[in-house]
């Protein structure tokens, strides 16, 4: 045989026998991917959350955690989780061979609500949580108070919440020392952590608080609101106020 197709056909012997291991590799691999689970024994990776249990979201999500990590429905588990109380949104990523990552937003509670003597927790969304012992002890936010007799259309969920967005993003010193507010129709009265009380009417609470904030910042350092045994902001563009005893 020619030296020239004797190379040719050396040349088809040695892909052939390229093709023939690749394949047998493929093979074992693949039996050793079936043998050990590698792809359906499914690892949940869960971060973010610190209030809302792993296992509460692991019992959620498990009618969902069937197949391989290829074939699992992504968007049943976000929906499952989403509808956990706490968790306002969750990130869902697959990580190789066989990991589910979850990341999760959870609400953040920034008031305590007492309505017919039942206790909810209020996020900044203004979405209404039930809340037990745990959560209660969990976020030590303000207690909003609103006796049946005084709800309103000005003592809303959506009111208080915008209000209290405003406070949280131009005056926060007045909200972390916030313990109590009591809404009636006409007056909503706001007790600090040092017992000083403020109050104000319900109609345009901004530009009131913007007077007190005002205020503040004219009376410091001499003065702070803990100084005071009451604040009044009822009169249009003033501050009334009452010292307490033994302030310097």
């Amino acid at each position: 045989m020619p030296k020239k197709n004797q190379h040719k056909v050396r040349k088809v012997l040695e892909y052939l026998l390229s093709l023939a291991v690749v394949l047998a590799v493929s093979i074992f691999i693949w039996k050793y991917v079936q043998e050990v689970d590698l792809f359906t024994k499914i690892h949940i990776d869960i971060t973010g959350n610190e209030f809302v249990y792993d296992a509460t979201i692991t019992e959620n999500i498990q009618s969902y955690i069937t197949g391989s990590v290829f074939e699992i429905d992504l968007e049943g588990i976000q929906s499952a989780v989403s509808e956990i109380e706490y968790v306002e949104t969750v990130q869902i990523s697959r990580v190789l061979p066989n990991t589910l990552v979850l990341q999760v937003v959870e609400r953040s509670p920034i008031l305590l609500i007492n309505v017919h003597e039942e206790n909810f927790l209020l996020d900044k969304q203004g979405k209404l949580l039930k809340a037990g012992k745990r959560s209660v002890g969990y976020f030590p936010v303000p207690l909003i108070t609103i006796p049946p007799e005084f709800e309103s259309e000005l003592t809303t969920t959506e009111c208080i919440s915008n209000f209290f967005d405003f406070i949280l993003n131009t005056y926060p010193g007045f909200y972390n020392n916030l313990s109590e507010v009591i809404i009636q129709d006409d007056l909503w009265i706001f007790y600090s952590d040092h017992k000083t009380r403020i109050y104000a009417r319900p109609e345009n609470l901004l530009t009131q608080f913007t007077v007190l904030k005002h205020f503040e910042q004219t009376v410091y350092p001499l003065r702070k609101i803990r100084d005071y045994s009451y604040i009044d902001l009822t009169i249009e563009n003033q501050v009334v106020v009452k010292e307490k005893y033994g302030t310097l």
